[in-house]
């Protein structure tokens, strides 16, 4: 049975094992590509292989997350580990192949591996896959090549004929429940349900998820900020006519309340639906919805007594200088 130790993913418990199985038979492609739905934990996994065999630990505690390689590579500074991440606009460029090449012919000890490892490898530009394509076609010795990608039919047929296609499945909801069950068992059945509906198979979209809770709340965060100054503002404003504090208030009429209303508004809605949330406690001790709604309405009227406010104040300040 092949180690699992701080295996990353939810399910796919029979993938590792015989991609463990193959490597540490030394019957593993040189040339791999891990496909599937996004958020199933591909990204995840091949970085947990590269550790798994780079680990200087015994094959029972690999990987161990301790030692001087592993840290290394948990800091994307092992020298036998190259990354592209594909992720971007402008796809990956011939110049990031041609590099690769020079690092795959540096040469290492008999027992040594050198893995490199494509994200997202279906955005390999056209000029950039011909150069892939002759690279694969004679690899380097003891040179182990990964891909990930989400689409592979936007691989060319030449580049998947010669590597080894390992298939990445969406998590059963059965899985997803056992695994929350046991990491959240306070959570209770209907919000670990909401939760596993969410997800959809995908578990790791929880970290997007999870970082949208997190900027969530520091969008409520700032608007309470901005709702307090705008409060001091009206206050100093309306008790007397000064030019700096008018200045001010312009200033604050620049920042644009509708734009803010909208982020709040956002915020309001994402408050409504603890389903879209993987970390519900927080979402429970939340400001309510209907506070942040209260907030926004009495502000808004506060702020348009204060431009009229103001705009009486200026008209009268006109005429008098007349």
């Amino acid at each position: 049975m092949a180690s699992k130790q701080h295996w990353p993913s939810i399910g796919q418990g029979q993938l590792v094992d015989e991609l463990v199985s193959a490597l540490d038979q030394h019957r593993l492609h040189s040339v791999i590509i891990f496909a599937g739905p996004q958020g199933v934990g591909k990204r995840a996994g091949a970085r947990w292989l590269i550790q798994y065999d780079l680990c200087q630990a015994s094959r029972a505690e690999r990987p161990c997350q301790r030692c001087p390689s592993c840290l290394r590579l948990l800091n994307n500074q092992h020298p036998q580990c190259q990354i592209i991440e594909g992720a971007n606009d402008t796809g990956i460029s011939v110049d990031t192949v041609r590099a690769l090449h020079q690092v795959g012919l540096v040469k290492l000890e008999p027992e040594e591996h050198r893995w490199i490892l494509v994200e997202n490898a279906d955005q390999l530009t056209e000029s950039a896959a011909n150069a892939w394509l002759k690279f694969l076609e004679e690899p380097p010795p003891n040179v182990y090549v990964l891909m990930t990608t989400s689409q592979l039919e936007l691989l060319p047929t030449t580049i998947r004929s010669r590597s080894a296609v390992y298939h990445w499945r969406l998590v059963s909801r059965v899985a997803l429940t056992r695994y929350f069950a046991t990491e959240a068992p306070t959570a209770g059945t209907q919000k670990i349900d909401q939760v596993v509906s969410r997800l959809a198979g995908r578990p790791a979209t929880a970290k997007s998820l999870a970082a949208e809770e997190v900027s969530m709340q520091k969008e409520i965060g700032g608007l309470n900020i901005f709702f307090q100054d705008l409060q001091q503002h009206a206050d100093t404003v309306g008790a007397s006519f000064d030019e700096a504090e008018l200045e001010s208030y312009f200033a604050l009429r620049e920042l644009g309340l509708r734009e803010l209303l909208l982020i709040a508004h956002h915020a309001w809605r994402r408050l409504l639906w603890p389903a879209q949330a993987v970390n519900w406690q927080p979402i429970a001790r939340a400001i309510g919805a209907q506070n942040i709604l209260a907030l926004l309405i009495r502000y808004q009227a506060r702020y348009e007594y204060l431009h009229h406010h103001v705009q009486a104040k200026l008209l009268a300040h006109d005429l008098q200088m007349e």
